[in-house]
């Protein structure tokens, strides 16, 4: 499949236009989540069975948790560099299936390979969650509005060939080829990318959703650039796409 590095750039101010499609992104995502706890707080105050309580209530805790996590990630991307935690990587995937499984209705595949999800890392879990959670909506959309879709998440350590830490730009500082970088992906069996947009999908303003901010893979620049990593999108027409975003195991 054709391929595109995206090689992280020094973290620049962003202009006003890029701020008003920050900010009708975040008001976008925001009123969605609310709308759907309020939605869930009204059927509570009516609804007798027991099973359909567990099951909304469920979905505005989902909810909630996703707004939190965007939230703490602007504000972490908007302050601090220095917010990093500790967690495992089935952390990171739980949470992100957990929401798609119960908004969209995805059918999922997580982390195959079980002794990976299960290492520690020391990063910004929220921005990670932000952009794993980025790429699964894009992989939700690659279907054209379809009730069935599918995506695959995976999830591999490595230490960093002479090549990858070129692609780590301004990162590569931070690493040598015996330290870890973390790979997570996901891969959707959707429309794909021409070749020639490959690059374009980074810009500020692209998008290929009516009611799309333009914004959400133009903040993996930003991203790339705290969690001391890179992203690379694969896709062709008709096959469908994978996106990953490799970072730092443990963020010096």
């Amino acid at each position: 499949m054709p391929e595109y590095i995206l090689i992280p750039t020094p973290i620049k101010h962003p202009t006003f236009s890029e701020l008003e499609l920050l900010i009708r992104r975040v008001g976008h995502d925001y009123v969605s989540d609310f709308s759907a706890i309020q939605g869930v707080l009204d059927l509570l105050t009516t609804e007798t069975s027991p099973t359909y309580k567990q099951k909304w209530i469920k979905n505005a805790s989902t909810s909630l948790q996703h707004a939190t996590h965007i939230s703490q990630a602007l504000m972490e991307l908007g302050t601090s560099r220095h917010q990093s935690k500790e967690f495992r990587l089935e952390e990171l995937e739980k949470e992100t299936v957990e929401y798609a499984i119960h908004h969209w209705g995805l059918s999922i595949a997580p982390f195959a390979d079980k002794s990976v999800s299960s290492q520690t890392c020391f990063n910004h879990f929220n921005i990670l969650y932000m952009q794993l959670f980025n790429f699964v909506q894009n992989a939700r959309d690659s279907y054209n509005g379809k009730k069935s879709f599918k995506a695959e998440l995976g999830a591999e350590i490595l230490c960093p060939s002479e090549q990858e830490l070129h692609y780590l730009g301004r990162n590569a500082e931070h690493y040598t080829t015996k330290d870890h970088l973390v790979r997570i992906w996901v891969r959707d069996e959707g429309k794909g990318i021409p070749k020639e947009k490959l690059s374009t999908i980074f810009r500020p303003g692209f998008t290929t959703r009516s009611n799309g901010s333009g914004l959400g893979l133009y903040l993996v620049d930003y991203i790339c650039d705290f969690v001391h990593g890179f992203a690379k999108v694969e896709s062709e027409v008709g096959r469908g796409s994978k996106f990953s975003l490799y970072f730092a195991q443990n963020k010096r």
